[in-house]
């Protein structure tokens, strides 16, 4: 990924490489792969785009209020975590439960609450190979609310 939303990728372990269109400019600042064909990418201005054919064509899926992108994590094809930032608030942790068609924020089922904190770094999931641990547990490293430390959140959702 590149400054100037430039991709390369390669199809062969990396003996050629290709650059297919983003359809996100700006500096790239997240990506996420599930797959040969589909994947995900943020911006550092807040653009997400997912593309379902190895980058010749992208769909942009961008929450709104998003100002920034600092991470994406794919736990299942359905569920998806973008750690991001929004204008004039904390840090925030958006989650999708259906594959990018709607993202919410704290407050669901899910994840009824999160400890305010200033920048999410990076977003980990457990290496269970489990699609339900997977899909429900995470963990967030990042900058603390009053942004003069490091923080790591652990998390399972109530969903049995």
């Amino acid at each position: 990924m590149g400054a100037t939303g430039g991709i390369v990728k390669s199809t062969n372990r990396g003996r050629t490489w290709a650059s297919p269109t983003t359809g996100v400019t700006g500096t790239l600042a997240a990506v996420a792969v599930l797959d040969d064909y589909r994947y995900w990418v943020g911006n550092a201005a807040g653009l997400l785009a997912y593309t379902v054919n190895g980058g010749e064509t992208w769909v942009t899926s961008t929450p709104a209020g998003i100002t920034v992108i600092y991470d994406i994590v794919t736990a299942t094809d359905e569920v998806l975590h973008i750690a991001c930032g929004a204008s004039g608030t904390a840090a925030r942790l958006l989650t999708t439960y259906d594959g990018g068609a709607t993202w919410q924020g704290v407050g669901g089922r899910r994840l009824p609450s999160l400890l305010t904190f200033n920048k999410p770094n990076r977003i980990a999931l457990p290496q269970s190979g489990d699609p339900f641990t997977l899909a429900n547990t995470l963990a967030i490293g990042g900058l603390a609310g009053d942004a003069t430390d490091g923080l790591v959140l652990l998390g399972r959702a109530n969903v049995f």
